[in-house]
């Protein structure tokens, strides 16, 4: 007789006789009825699972239900399970849109659905995010230009952009620039603002292509303004001790100085009084270059320029009227 692989069970040969094979059967279909009996029976909702390590060996149990997670512990879309100890799951409700999961020790899930602070609080370059509360952030709006982070503790958050404290010899660099062969420079817009009552201006010209006399136009929103509102007037001394003055009225431009091709330097230093205050514009200043009077000779002058018309403006455009011009300049505010 044969013997099947798995479980043994005996199979008639090939070669049996016919009765031979009726008792072979039989004695297969009883090690099949005897391997398979502890399938049988069983109860409605029971299960069958292993009795021991040994081979077809069951039995059948009640559904251990208790130790499962029933479906009634969620209770909407996006709930999450987790454990609050010990083979013990719980539930923890979907967060609220664009909050993430972070880990959390003082929950009863150890996690809990906090903003996303790296998207949706900051709205603009420059934001500062800042404690609101426990756990809570908050954005703060970039200051403007010059302003220093203060503590103010009667604000929102305690901190926030203000001017920076100080005398009236205090100044804070606004903006500045290099420019190579142009033939004008302004300033960028808003250069003047609120911030700062007045403005100190430096002006450096290290080189330029041909005789250039320079000139200056107020600007406002992007524009340089070309009225006939423009006056200026200069008290030169020369280094020969000569004097002279120029006064130039109802001009589309203001006239600053005159320089030589070349290396001759040309250099000026303004106090903008009030520029971005919608009232008649002034400024004083003076420097050093040669002029078209003296064109030999280096002059110091003095210049008071104004603008007769009461307008606010926020940059300021230096020309060079020949040539191009090279160097750079600063913006200074002075605090009141």
């Amino acid at each position: 007789m044969a013997n099947t692989t798995n479980f043994n069970w005996e199979t008639p040969d090939d070669t049996d006789l016919v009765k031979d094979g009726a008792a072979a059967i039989r004695t297969l279909g009883s090690a099949i009825d005897t391997s398979l009996v502890d399938l049988k029976g069983g109860t409605t909702d029971q299960v069958l699972a292993k009795n021991s390590n040994t081979d077809m060996d069951f039995k059948w149990v009640t559904s251990d239900d208790a130790n499962a997670i029933q479906n009634a512990i969620v209770d909407a879309k996006g709930d999450i399970i987790a454990a609050s100890a010990n083979d013990t799951p719980a539930r923890l409700a979907v967060g609220t849109n664009n909050h993430r999961l972070v880990a959390a020790s003082g929950e009863t899930t150890g996690l809990k659905y906090v903003a996303d602070t790296q998207n949706t609080v900051v709205d603009a370059e420059g934001d500062l995010l800042v404690g609101d509360a426990a756990d809570t952030l908050q954005r703060l709006a970039v200051g403007t230009t010059g302003q220093v982070l203060t503590v103010d503790t009667t604000v929102d958050g305690k901190i926030k952009w203000a001017t920076a404290a100080g005398g009236a010899s205090g100044l804070t660099k606004i903006t500045s620039a290099t420019f190579t062969a142009v033939s004008s420079v302004s300033f960028p817009d808003n250069t003047f603002t609120s911030t700062y009552k007045d403005y100190l201006v430096q002006f450096n010209v290290t080189t330029v292509s041909a005789n250039t006399n320079f000139q200056g136009r107020m600007r406002a929103s992007g524009s340089d303004n070309t009225v006939t509102e423009y006056f200026d007037a200069t008290q030169v001394l020369t280094h020969s001790g000569t004097e002279a003055n120029r006064v130039n009225n109802n001009q589309t431009k203001f006239n600053i100085g005159y320089v030589n091709s070349g290396t001759d330097q040309f250099s000026r230093a303004y106090n903008f009084i009030s520029p971005q205050i919608a009232k008649k514009t002034r400024i004083w200043g003076g420097g050093l270059g040669v002029t078209t009077d003296y064109t030999t000779n280096t002059e110091i002058d003095t210049q008071l320029l104004h603008h007769n018309t009461a307008t606010s403006f926020d940059s300021f455009t230096f020309i060079a009227s020949g040539g191009t011009m090279t160097g750079y300049y600063a913006v200074y505010g002075l605090e009141a």
